[in-house]
């Protein structure tokens, strides 16, 4: 039987963030407190592939003095797992970046879906102005597939689409490839 490791971890990963951002926010809660806030945007159509729209949700803190970093996180495709499963915002709240969470077509040969993250990559960079992100400190983070994409987005690419880090969590990897 196949040990399932990566759940457990990322649920550790989900918990020690959340608790930390809970733990930052329970003395301002139920007060107005001045100053950015959390603004969360879903479902924003940055491409479309194979027919279908590609979506992506924004997490960022406004007013900011100036443009924020981008994390943009890539979702596992294993069944079950969504947009919504984002380290998002303990990400912002403790780290001072913009979050955005992409869509990718998880069913298509993993060249479409690297194409697919990069068109995201290049929609954040057009729409640095109107988001205040940073289009020069762009990172990629993923989990379980959403890692791979994550490492040939790191590894791959022109100089007009690099990205600055990548944080690859959990990726598969072939049994056949190990020495």
């Amino acid at each position: 039987m196949k040990a399932n490791w990566k759940r457990p971890a990322l649920v550790l990963l989900a918990l020690l963030v959340t608790n930390q951002a809970l733990a930052q926010s329970a003395a301002n809660e139920g007060r107005n407190v001045p100053g950015a806030s959390l603004q969360i945007e879903h479902n924003i159509e940055f491409s479309r592939g194979g027919g279908q729209p590609l979506l992506l949700d924004i997490y960022r803190m406004d007013p900011v003095a100036q443009p924020s970093p981008v994390v943009v996180w890539i979702r596992d495709n294993a069944p079950g797992s969504t947009r919504v499963d984002t380290p998002a915002p303990g990400l912002i709240r403790n780290g001072g970046v913009a979050v955005v969470s992409i869509d990718y077509r998880s069913a298509a040969p993993v060249a479409d879906q690297l194409a697919d993250a990069r068109a995201a990559i290049d929609w954040i960079r057009s729409q640095a102005n109107t988001y205040q992100f940073d289009p020069a400190n762009i990172a990629v983070m993923g989990f379980g597939n959403g890692a791979r994409l994550a490492a040939l987005l790191g590894t791959t690419g022109t100089d007009d689409n690099r990205i600055q880090a990548v944080v690859a969590l959990a990726g598969p990897v072939n049994s056949g490839d190990m020495v």
